[in-house]
């Protein structure tokens, strides 16, 4: 190597006798990319330029063989070594734009975000209006957690440059995580008015237009990500998680046709079985997608044994903590806004609920929207451990649990906000005391079409009791005990609704709420077809057999 350095030294210093400094300067600046460890090729570049032979050091250009082969290095994911040469480069380029930005995008790959934030901030403040900077400094608020800075930077980047689509695109999924949906499906629709083969846009504007209850609009944004990419598991699972009857032939054919190609897949063995069932129900077959759904969920259950013993163990702690609690009597804020927590397992009906509310002028809708830097939250990782209640403060405010501002939702003319997190009863006892004007509200359904509906579904995390029956029906009994003893607890702030009644005629359910609130909600439209609706799963007869014929073998 010391021969190989020598040489290049030498031709440089050679160009810089004959007074051919830009190429002196190339042949000095090439070599501690080459030999980023040689402490001599360092010092021969800083000589040159403490000479006075060319421009300072944090004005010069940084080689463009040295931005490729960087690149090269962080696109196949050699980000450590990316970084030992972006380090050794910027004790040459402290200035370079370009160095900073692949420095910061590589401590976000390395999950430094505090790192990447500090290098966009000096990138920026070398050149503030820089696009991307501003659009990864975005990246890496939003990845620490931060995501009123995060929108901040990205609405700097659309600034800067209107017609950005991925700062469209990254500022969407920042209100989607924060709940204002409505803004974000227009950040997703402005990214992909700009890039019309935007996979990851349509995608995600299907995930928000189906949180905020228009089913065909997801379906439509779903099958515009199909079409763009036929090999996409992902478009097809949320495709095909849609209530049977919504999807055209059209459709399934197109999933039968990515379906084939998946099969060759390993990496999607474990969850296949689940998507053939899902399309043998679209198409009509509910015997033959029951039998489907009874083998998927036997591989998931398997794999999850762990898991879903440690969650037994987490809820009879909760359930200990709750039946071992004295309400504090608390003073609700005369002119606060009223918080509900709508509560329920899986597939009782919730986002219906939150659906019906989010009409009125008078509701923001959070949807499962929880700060996750809130200190409410249990660690179910340790259930053995009791909630440290010390932490609690004495009063949580709206801002302490939501993205959202009290004084400023006031003055929208907001009374009421509501949230459907299924988290939230993990840390009922804290939102009871500390929270004024805080409310919880059930959703009813009978157990047998619940138990059903999420026996034939497939959950992304947690969930663990859904892959098998009789966890799924233990898990329904908890929950019912739970908010049992809750109601018993603090009744003046409970109510229970109907699922069933709250389809088939939601003006009662409106009236129902608006007495519990004290509070006239202003419920005037209903998107609800009380005709065409039946609050019976499709599985429910086939599940109820399934629970008899285990227990016939058993005895």
């Amino acid at each position: 190597m010391s021969s190989l350095v020598n040489s290049a030294l030498l031709r440089a210093q050679k160009c810089a006798k004959n007074g051919d400094l830009n190429a002196a300067e190339a042949g000095y600046k090439s070599i501690p990319f080459k030999f980023p460890k040689n402490k001599r090729a360092m010092q021969a570049y800083r000589d040159f330029k403490l000479g006075g032979n060319s421009k300072t050091p944090s004005d010069s250009e940084l080689p463009q063989e040295a931005i490729n082969a960087l690149i090269t290095m962080y696109n196949g994911g050699q980000f450590e070594a990316a970084l030992v040469q972006i380090q050794t480069l910027i004790r040459l380029f402290p200035k370079a734009i370009t160095l900073l930005n692949l420095q910061g995008a590589v401590y976000i790959s390395l999950n430094k975000p505090d790192a990447a934030i500090d290098v966009y901030i000096k990138a920026l403040a070398i050149k503030p209006h820089h696009l991307d900077a501003n659009n990864n400094l975005g990246n890496a608020y939003h990845m620490k957690g931060d995501l009123a800075s995060a929108r901040k930077s990205y609405r700097k980047a659309i600034s800067i440059n209107s017609n950005h689509f991925e700062a469209h695109y990254n500022l969407g999924l920042v209100l989607h995580k924060v709940g204002d949906l409505n803004s974000a499906i227009v950040s997703y629709q402005k990214a992909v008015e700009i890039k019309p083969n935007y996979f990851e846009a349509y995608n995600n504007m299907g995930n928000a237009l189906e949180d905020r209850g228009d089913i065909k609009l997801a379906i439509h944004a779903y099958q515009k990500a199909l079409i763009i990419k036929p090999d996409s598991f992902q478009a097809c699972q949320n495709i095909l998680k849609r209530p049977t009857g919504f999807l055209k032939v059209k459709t399934l054919d197109m999933i039968q046709n990515s379906l084939l190609k998946f099969s060759n897949h390993n990496e999607h063995s474990k969850n296949i079985g689940f998507l053939k069932a899902n399309l043998l129900r679209h198409k009509g077959d509910t015997a033959g997608a029951f039998e489907l759904f009874c083998e998927a969920n036997k591989i998931k259950a398997k794999s999850l044994e762990q898991a879903r013993d440690l969650d037994v163990r987490f809820r009879d702690s909760l359930l200990r903590q709750l039946q071992c609690w004295n309400p504090q009597k608390k003073l609700g804020l005369v002119d606060g806004i009223k918080t509900i927590f709508i509560l329920g397992v899986s597939k009782s009906g919730k986002s219906s609920l939150e659906k019906v509310l989010g009409q009125s002028p008078k509701v923001q809708s959070f949807y499962e929207c929880l700060r996750p830097d809130s200190q409410i939250f249990s660690n179910p990782k340790k259930p053995d451990q009791p909630v440290n209640l010390a932490l609690r403060r004495g009063n949580l405010s709206i801002s302490d649990l939501f993205y959202g501002n009290e004084n400023l939702l006031k003055s929208d003319g907001i009374e009421v906000v509501t949230c459907s997190n299924p988290f939230a009863i993990h840390s009922i006892i804290d939102l009871a005391e500390a929270l004024p004007n805080a409310s919880f509200v059930f959703m009813s359904r009978n157990p047998m079409d619940v138990a059903a509906d999420i026996f034939t579904s497939e959950y992304n995390a947690s969930n663990y009791y859904a892959y098998d029956p009789y966890s799924i029906i233990e898990y329904i009994n908890w929950y019912q005990a739970f908010w049992d003893i809750l109601k018993e607890k603090i009744p003046e702030s409970t109510l229970t609704i109907n699922f069933e009644c709250l389809m088939k005629t939601p003006h009662k359910i409106d009236e129902q709420l608006e007495v519990f609130l004290s509070t006239d909600i202003e419920l005037t439209r209903h998107t609800q077809k009380g005709d065409k609706f039946t609050a019976q799963s499709e599985f429910r007869n086939y599940f109820l057999d399934l629970l008899n014929f285990d227990n016939s073998q058993v005895a």
